[in-house]
């Protein structure tokens, strides 16, 4: 009896833990159901590159709001995404003055152009939000666009060891 008791907890932990590593998220579009990660990701740099911050890590189901396309930019909607490296596989810095368009090949640039620009466009439309309702009775109770971090240290939460 004992045995076969341990034998089903141990199942139903193997089952437990299986669906939570491999958890995604289902969406229905005009492509039909679109399975996504809910996991959070960490975004490491190259193997052959020196990092100089720690890992990022990267909350998946945060950005569910936001289309897919916003990040994954040449996804056709249909194949596998791509990770962002898989492109942008640059490994040494890139000028942005001097290659003009394809500094964004430079694996940090692609990072830093997409996630830092896009949560300083929303810091700056809720300094814009924060403007229009100033001194309004009930500005405090003004829904705010939901941002992550905007400084190094807000995604890179310490330097690489």
């Amino acid at each position: 009896m004992k045995k076969s008791r341990l034998l089903m907890i141990t199942v139903v932990l193997l089952l437990v833990s299986g669906l939570a590593v491999h958890a995604e998220y289902r969406v229905e579009s005009d492509e039909g159901e679109i399975c996504a990660p809910v996991q959070t990701m960490i975004l490491t740099p190259p193997e052959d590159v020196e990092a100089k911050f720690a890992d990022v890590r990267f909350p998946h189901a945060d950005h569910f709001s936001y289309s897919c396309m916003e990040c994954h930019h040449m996804w056709d909607g249909y194949s596998d995404i791509n990770a962002c490296m898989d492109c942008h596989d640059a490994t040494e810095y890139i000028s942005r003055k001097e290659a003009k368009e394809d500094y964004i090949m430079y694996y940090q640039s692609a990072y830093h152009a997409l996630c830092r620009d896009c949560h300083a466009e929303i810091g700056r439309k809720n300094t814009d939000i924060k403007k229009e309702n100033k001194g309004k009775p009930d500005k405090d109770k003004v829904a705010l666009l939901p941002n992550g971090p905007k400084s190094c240290n807000g995604c890179h939460s310490v330097k690489a060891e």
